[in-house]
Parts: C-alpha cells; structure tokens; sequence
C-alpha cells in the first residue's frame, strides 16, 4: 500500500530559496509545487488541497497577505486550515500581529534548511519523512 505524498506549496519569489527548500523537501519525501505569484498562489490554493503553505510576504502581483486573507475568508475552501509558514525577511511586530491568528509559524531569512524541513514536518506530522505511527 502506497502512502500518499503530502504536498507542500512554496509561495515564494526568489528562484534560488525555491530551489534550495523543493531540494531539500523533495528528498524528504514532500511533493512540491512553487510559484512567485500571488494570483497564481490562490488559483492553486482554490482548486487543490496542500499539506502546508511556505508563503513569503513579498511577492510578484501581490503580497503574501493577499493569499493568507483569500484562504482564510472562504470557511469551506480546500486549504481554509492548511498551516501557514511565513519565510520572509520582513517580519516585524505589527505585521505579525495582522496575520499572527492566520499563520502556525514564521521564520527569517537567511533560515537554516535542516531547521525549515523540520517546522515543515512539525506542521505535517503524517509526512512521508517519519511518521512512525503504527
């Protein structure tokens, strides 16, 4: 019996921390989808269910608090639950007290990778990389 892969979004506008999160999740077992955009985050956050979203706040056509309101508004949407991790290296107080009830975590850039890939598999504890469960 296969297990199914849990899914992880990377909204994310720096090509190279895309690259450098997708290495490191893809071979721990997450399936990875990644796109700059913020229109492009919520089509994709509206038609499938993700096991946990990697949002930056700076973002092409938009900001990160755009795609955490889009999600967040609709109570019967695919990813109303979905953990947010916000990766940005703009975090400050008044920020984080707007989005602080909608978000499970933020980390500054530059972030560790091993410390990144083990908040992602704390947000998703039935992950293919580790669930011992029996």
């Amino acid at each position: 019996m296969s297990k199914k892969k849990n899914s992880v979004l990377i909204v994310e506008d720096e090509a190279d921390i895309v690259e450098v999160i997708s290495t490191k999740l893809n071979a721990e077992g997450f399936q990875v989808f990644s796109t700059p955009r913020a229109p492009r985050a919520i089509q994709l956050l509206n038609n499938q269910k993700f096991s946990c979203i990697l949002l930056d706040m700076s973002l092409e056509q938009g900001s990160g608090e755009d795609v955490i309101s889009a999600i967040r508004k609709d109570k019967t949407s695919f990813n109303f639950q979905t953990p947010v991790l916000v990766i940005s290296a703009n975090l400050n107080p008044d920020l984080i007290k707007r989005i602080g009830k909608d978000i499970h975590g933020a980390m500054v850039k530059p972030f560790e990778r091993e410390a990144l890939v083990a908040k992602v598999k704390s947000l998703c504890p039935a992950s293919a990389a580790g669930a011992e469960q029996g």
